[in-house]
């Protein structure tokens, strides 16, 4: 037979020639396809192979083969029909398959056979190699085909909804407040506070005349009465604490313009000015609290609506009895629980504020059977006043909001004021390789190979010593055995030292290490500068390989080891198992002091490196982005923000049971001519300078 008579034959010919009895009456009369052959390709049997004479070998009786290799079959000879393959579209859509590939539309009986083939893609039929029916059949038994993976949903689909439905929804809603208005009457009421001041300065000054002195006391009241319009959402919220059994600094500020309202009617009658520009101040503090408050949570909301995957942070016990960092998977709850929580410090806020208000009141009663109900309302208004230092208001929202504004453009949230607290005190921050190094940072420059012992062993030694000791090196090095399609190797007799490993491959004694531990370990090796960033391999005693690794700076894992580094009671724990991660080269790397870095022996090391957040531990920091940085600032900033309001809540009670106690004491010797509302003013600007520098305190992490 010819290859041009053979190639005038269909599909159902080569069947009927080639195929068996069955076969033959299976071609005559067609089967209806089955709903359990949808991933079967029938195979023609080919045992009953009918050859030409000129094509057999030997003897006559004997049956061989023909070589198929070049066997191909015309895609314009051929019609396959519907009825022989049954065809399944899902398994070929690869669209981006180029048209001039000769490959694209090639089936290879030496690949995985697939389920079925569609029949504008099964054109070119190729036989790569000599085949038996009965090992294919063996082959399909021995390895099924699997069923296409189906997903419902996704991880991140997942979390999105959770995110849709919780800081969001959230953030929009309180967005659509703004804090346009918020910010106007902040300015509107500084405004007035400056121009109270003034006329405060002036009169002291005495460069007002006499005349003039009523319409100096309208215009002071006038600034009163406008400032508290500009606060009004202050005095309500201060009324609505009260009405729900609770007395914060706004219910304080109100009692004081109550007060101070009284007062000023007797200031029209004895022709005193009252002290309206410090209740400007405490009102325009009392505003600028509540926009620290409001953009912090937008800022946190923000955060983590924009989110593709959480890392929660948290604290446990180690084995030895320190507090140490803890990683884990976050959820969207651990935030939305708890970033409304209110501080700690201010129920003792609370506590102080009503003890000022009985206090104050007491040293006006005192002031009043003293020396008069003028004198007493003076003595109550100025005393209220001085209670409450302005950097009361802001001394527990402006470190936060300040610390949120940076931590929000490293992807990098506090879960709220329990998260500030859980994260103070002496810490253990266990610092990996992929923290100091990221995907893409590290790459080898080039192996050199030495000695009696084949290149392939040597790379799969090194290997099979990263991967056994988890170094940041493995995925390394594994792409070079994979190259060298080579294989670990099991290890015995693993030893850890300072600057490599020892151990036993397939009975040779093998070191893996730098260049100082192959010194050490009495390896020969000529000097070279260049060898400060390579890893050694030595086999029985003899050097046969050195890897030249290089290793880029990250500028973002440097900024956050150096910022773990500059807390006397944190302390970064190197849990990388990594030779070359010495003191020397994060020095010259990272430009780090490696003194304030704990490097413990390779135990520890590896309990760091496996220690893990359960569900049960609180979450108190959840980043956002990968690396070491959003962490190390957020650990950090969580500590500074702890330092900068205690100090600051410091400075109120200081300042404040400073003022009630000269109040107190001017009152009873009745030196009222130094209660003037100038002195009252100054007093207020004294304590808000420090409250202001250490409020800034977040700002430097």
């Amino acid at each position: 037979m010819t290859k041009r008579e053979f190639d005038d034959f269909d599909l159902e010919d080569i069947i009927r020639e080639f195929g068996s009895a069955s076969e033959k009456e299976t071609a005559e009369e067609p089967v209806q396809p089955e709903a359990d052959m949808d991933s079967t390709v029938v195979l023609p049997d080919l045992s009953q192979l009918e050859l030409p004479q000129e094509e057999t070998a030997g003897d006559a009786d004997t049956m061989v083969l023909p070589d198929l290799t070049d066997f191909t079959i015309d895609e314009q000879a051929i019609e396959p029909p519907q009825e022989d393959l049954e065809l399944s579209q899902e398994l070929f859509e690869d669209q981006n398959t180029p048209d001039d590939d000769p490959e694209a539309d090639t089936i290879r009986l030496d690949d995985e056979l697939p389920k079925a083939v569609a029949p504008e893609q099964a054109t070119n039929v190729e036989f790569t190699q000599s085949w038996d029916p009965e090992e294919v059949e063996q082959a399909q038994e021995s390895k099924p085909i699997e069923p296409i993976p189906f997903h419902p949903q996704s991880r991140l689909k997942e979390l999105k909804k959770q995110l849709v439905n919780g800081p969001e929804r959230r953030y929009y809603a309180l967005l659509e407040k703004g804090t346009g208005k918020l910010q106007a009457a902040i300015f509107g009421s500084c405004a007035v506070t400056v121009l109270s001041a003034g006329a405060t300065i002036l009169h002291a000054l005495g460069w007002v005349p006499e005349d003039r002195l009523r319409l100096m006391i309208f215009g002071q009241i006038f600034f009163m009465l406008l400032s508290a319009l500009f606060g009004s959402f202050q005095l309500i919220q201060g009324a609505a604490d009260l009405l729900r059994k609770r007395f914060s600094l706004n219910t304080l500020l109100g009692f004081a313009f109550l007060v101070c309202c009284a007062d000023a009617a007797f200031c029209l009658q004895d022709l005193r000015i009252p002290c309206c520009a410090a209740f400007g101040l405490l009102t325009t503090m009392s505003l600028w609290a509540t926009y620290h408050q409001r953009t912090t949570r937008l800022s946190q909301l923000d955060t983590i609506r924009r989110a593709t995957f959480l890392n929660a942070i948290g604290t446990g016990r180690n084995e030895d009895g320190t507090d140490v960092i803890l990683r884990g998977e976050g959820q969207v709850s651990d935030f939305m629980d708890t970033y409304t929580d209110p501080h700690p410090a201010h129920k003792l806020q609370s506590i102080y504020a009503l003890c000022a208000l009985g206090l104050s009141v007491a040293i006006g009663v005192t002031g009043g059977v003293l020396h008069g109900l003028s004198a007493g309302f003076q003595a109550a208004s100025v005393s209220l006043l001085a209670a409450v230092p302005a950097v009361s208001f802001i001394c527990t929202t402006r470190p936060l909001a300040i610390l949120q504004r940076r931590l929000n453009k490293l992807g990098c949230v506090l879960c709220g004021w329990k998260g500030i607290q859980g994260l103070k005190g002496k810490l253990i921050f266990p610092v990996l390789h992929q923290d100091l190094f990221p995907a893409g940072t590290v790459r080898l420059n080039g192996v050199k190979y030495f000695g009696a012992c084949p290149p392939e062993h040597v790379a799969a030694y090194a290997a099979s010593i990263a991967a056994a000791t988890e170094s940041g090196l493995a995925t390394l090095l594994d792409g070079l055995l994979e190259n060298q399609n080579g294989r670990h190797f099991a290890l015995q007799e693993l030893q850890a030292y300072e600057r490599g490993y020892s151990c036993k491959i397939a009975g040779n004694t093998v070191l893996w290490g730098r260049p100082s531990f192959m010194k050490e370990m009495d390896i020969p090796m000529e000097e070279n500068k260049n060898l400060a960033n390579a890893l050694c391999v030595a086999v029985n005693g003899e050097l046969s390989g050195i890897f030249a690794i290089s290793y880029e700076k990250n500028r973002a894992a440097a900024a956050g080891l150096n910022t773990l580094c500059s807390y006397s009671k944190l302390s970064p724990a190197l849990a990388a198992s990594d030779p070359m991660l010495s003191g020397s080269f994060l020095r010259g790397k990272m430009g780090v002091n490696p003194k304030r870095i704990v490097f413990p022996d390779q135990d520890t090391r590896t309990a760091l490196r496996h220690l893990e957040k359960d569900a049960d531990i609180p979450t108190l920091l959840i980043t956002t982005q990968a690396g070491l940085a959003p962490m190390a600032f957020g650990v950090t900033g969580a500590r500074s923000a702890w330092t900068a309001t205690r100090l600051g809540l410091l400075i109120q009670l200081i300042g404040g049971i400073v003022g009630l106690g000269a109040m107190l004491t001017l009152t009873i010797l009745g030196a009222f001519y130094l209660l003037t509302p100038f002195r009252v003013f100054l007093y207020q600007l004294i304590w808000l300078v420090p409250g202001l520098l250490i409020t800034e305190w977040t700002r430097s992490i």
